[in-house]
């Protein structure tokens, strides 16, 4: 094998190994709340008694008095991860290339902080997006403790401490604490991406394609009209252009029936 053969393998082992760690990064534990890459990121290795890295960090500095969690990471998030390593590189994004700015989300609000944070969890915002949310309310005069704390991360916080500080920030504003396996995620981060492509940051054909793999049909009632659209655009064959007003009409809806 040539030098630059064997340099070329190298090159592809980091970045397949870099998308395994990218997309167990993105998946939750429903236990902790922490990223399964906590849990033993390697597929091909035995993760069935491995206990939470962040959960054994939490205890050592006093965050956490419960044994740390050793979920195993299940299998349908490693068939996940072995596909994402062995995706091309353009395609490796679980997210489906679609994301959204604050800027779409409207004015700073308990509202626009619950929005982004449950576009966080969907991998379709970043946990600094959420911060700037933060640092936003705390800057029209809203003052909470969580949301100072909230405010107050470097903007590489991890998302697991980003939702639990955005959720109480929430409740001390009045407001209900997030769950990251409610419906209501769901909902939040479909109306975050809607208001995304209101605001022309993704392709019509992109996010339609995006609402029907990420939602299904098995997904929020409110969310169908959108999903069997992209059904629609199959069969229409239609330009962008030609399809627009319907896709802003239906798009449009799901927010007033979603608000």
């Amino acid at each position: 094998m040539s030098l630059l053969s064997r340099w070329r393998s190298r090159r592809d082992a980091r970045r397949s190994r870099r998308a395994r760690f990218r997309f167990l990064r993105r998946k939750n534990c429903g236990d902790c709340g922490h990223p399964f890459l906590e849990h033993g990121a390697d597929a091909d290795q035995d993760a069935g008694d491995r206990a939470c890295a962040e959960c054994v960090y939490e205890i050592d500095h006093g965050f956490r008095t419960e044994p740390p969690c050793c979920r195993p990471i299940p299998a349908d998030v490693l068939r996940g991860a072995d596909a994402a390593a062995a995706m091309p590189r353009r395609s490796r994004r679980d997210d489906g290339g679609v994301r959204v700015t604050v800027a779409s989300l409207g004015a700073p609000s308990p509202s626009t902080l619950r929005e982004a944070t449950a576009a966080m969890q969907w991998g379709i915002a970043a946990p600094r997006d959420v911060i700037a949310v933060a640092a936003d309310l705390l800057a029209t005069g809203m003052v909470a403790e969580s949301l100072t704390a909230l405010a107050s991360l470097y903007p590489d916080a991890t998302a697991p401490d980003v939702f639990d500080l955005s959720s109480r920030a929430l409740v001390e504003a009045g407001g209900r604490p997030l769950d990251r396996d409610d419906e209501e995620v769901s909902i939040l981060a479909l109306r975050a991406a809607c208001k995304g492509y209101q605001a022309g940051q993704i392709r019509l054909h992109v996010f339609f394609s995006w609402v029907h793999e990420r939602v299904g049909h098995d997904g929020p009632d409110a969310a169908q009209p959108l999903v069997e659209f992209d059904d629609e655009l199959d069969a229409r064959k239609a330009s962008d252009l030609r399809n627009g007003p319907d896709a802003a009409r239906l798009v449009a809806d799901f927010l007033t029936v979603t608000r």
